[in-house]
């Protein structure tokens, strides 16, 4: 009986359109290997110029061991044989770190497929074309579902074009929030300029001298476009002379925002959306940002705590607007001041913080390979590890992150003892046998035996800066440890 159920099971599953998973859609039957390509925010059309986010080894993390994963590297080195086997040796010391920490398999380059893209081809193309030629072993994996890109893979499902149609609007940055403010979503003052209007801006909107403000033009995303003068704001005089020079050096093109600057806690969300379903919150993190451009994202259960029900009401509230017929992963960027959240954007796609949210959906496979009851107590993605070719070269890269790890682990377990030796001593020696302090000692040990300490790289690139997952490092000192053991090997 059982046996019937679960092929019953599979073949529901496999008669499906689309599969839902943790951060993207899987175009077809989720139980077929996964193609995953990813780049920039428009889903891989190549629209930034920051090499880091189009070379595709960030969505390593994102594999299993037989899917396919599109690389493409820098422009001019698409034929560079020799880089390309430091890529292929990259994928394989990643997916050696991830087996020892987590017993998880990413592809390798003997389980699953490493295609590259080729000179002149942009990565979308690429995706598309390999798409086509697999689509009897493989499904397309979509981070953001873009309305062409469907089509072009041949998806005729009226689920996911519909949904594509609110995910154009969530895009874009004027547009998203004209909506929020619709919802009854806080939103700061912003002001939508149409670049054919420019000319007439100081008569057109009215900006408050008490209040300072920053430029964000449309279509960009990682805080590429956005203009904060170092995180302080632009008073309204100031605002004015910045886009009258912007537009003499031709450096606007299409529309942009002025929006009022809130110098709260930046932090962002992310939520999965589902057919029918209320959207489930996959992660709540704070951002670390530098004059508005993304850094990297920390995580910490209390603050998601904190937050949770104020993002739920706001997902909630997108959800129920489309109806919920919504789908896919949406995060939201957002502004914490004076007590109350501001959304500020909405990235309807994967984002630069999905490896945390993807992390937290496998702490129960985590605990059944490791065989303890894994709990993740804080994350953070740092996207600026610089990772030397030669220790990709030789493999020493997972000695550094073993002997960061051990390190790192060892001074907890020393700072454990510590406290107990102090706790021991300012109880008094005579009121707590030593049996006792030995028990405590155990039960403290296990909880860190449980909250081990890991270094995972989101991919490891050979030739730009890699991004680099820290978890259950709660005072920084891991990342400190590792930064210093790649500097001297």
């Amino acid at each position: 009986m059982i046996a019937k159920d679960v092929f019953k099971k599979l073949v529901d599953v496999s008669q499906q359109e689309f599969t839902v998973i943790p951060n993207g859609v899987i175009l077809g039957d989720g139980l077929k290997p996964k193609i995953i390509a990813q780049a920039s925010s428009d889903c891989m059309s190549d629209n930034l110029a920051d090499e880091r986010f189009n070379q595709g080894i960030q969505g390593h993390c994102y594999t299993n061991q037989s899917d396919v994963i599109i690389l493409k590297l820098p422009v001019g080195q698409e034929d560079n044989q020799t880089l390309k086997d430091l890529f292929v040796e990259a994928i394989n010391l990643n997916a050696k770190i991830w087996e020892k920490q987590t017993g998880i398999n990413l592809l390798n380059a003997e389980s699953g497929q490493i295609v590259f893209v080729e000179k002149g081809q942009a990565m979308r193309d690429c995706f598309i074309k390999t798409a086509d030629s697999l689509k009897d072993t493989k499904s397309a994996f979509l981070g953001m579902l873009k309305k062409e890109v469907l089509k072009q893979l041949g998806s005729d499902s009226s689920i996911l074009l519909e949904s594509s149609n609110l995910v154009e609007t969530l895009e874009k940055k004027s547009s998203a929030l004209e909506l929020f403010q619709k919802l009854g979503i806080e939103i700061p003052e912003t002001f939508k300029i149409s670049i054919a209007d420019v000319n007439q801006l100081a008569e057109e909107i009215q900006l408050n001298p008490d209040k300072r403000y920053i430029l964000k033009l449309d279509g960009l995303c990682g805080g590429f476009g956005n203009f904060t003068n170092e995180s302080k704001g632009y008073n309204s005089s100031e605002i004015l002379k910045l886009i009258s020079q912007l537009q003499s050096e031709q450096k606007l093109f299409g529309d942009f925002q002025i929006q009022e600057f809130l110098p709260g806690i930046s932090f962002g969300s992310i939520a999965q959306f589902e057919l029918g379903k209320k959207p489930s919150i996959l992660s709540i993190h704070q951002e670390v940002q530098k004059d508005l451009c993304f850094q990297g994202s920390s995580w910490e259960p209390s603050f998601q705590r904190e937050l949770k029900a104020v993002m739920q009401e706001i997902f909630d509230k997108i959800s129920e607007f489309s109806k919920q017929t919504l789908v896919g992963p949406i995060g939201i960027d957002a502004i914490l001041f004076n007590d109350k959240v501001y959304v500020i954007e909405c990235n309807p796609r994967m984002t630069g913080a999905s490896p945390l949210a993807n992390f937290l959906t496998l702490e129960n496979e985590i605990s059944k390979n490791l065989k303890i009851g894994f709990n993740c107590l804080s994350m953070e993605v740092d996207i600026n590890t610089s990772i030397p070719a030669t220790l990709i070269k030789d493999g020493k890269l997972l000695a550094v992150v073993e002997k960061s790890v051990n390190a790192y682990n060892e001074i907890r377990k020393q700072e454990v003892i510590k406290e107990l030796e102090v706790l021991w001593e300012k109880a008094g020696r005579k009121s707590m046998s030593p049996e006792i302090i030995d028990g405590i000692l155990e039960e403290r040990l296990k909880g860190l035996v449980n909250t081990p300490a890991m270094i995972l790289p989101q991919g490891i690139s050979p030739c730009e800066k890699s991004k680099v997952l820290f978890v259950n490092d709660l005072d920084g000192k891991l990342k400190e440890i590792f930064l210093s053991n790649l500097a001297s090997t």
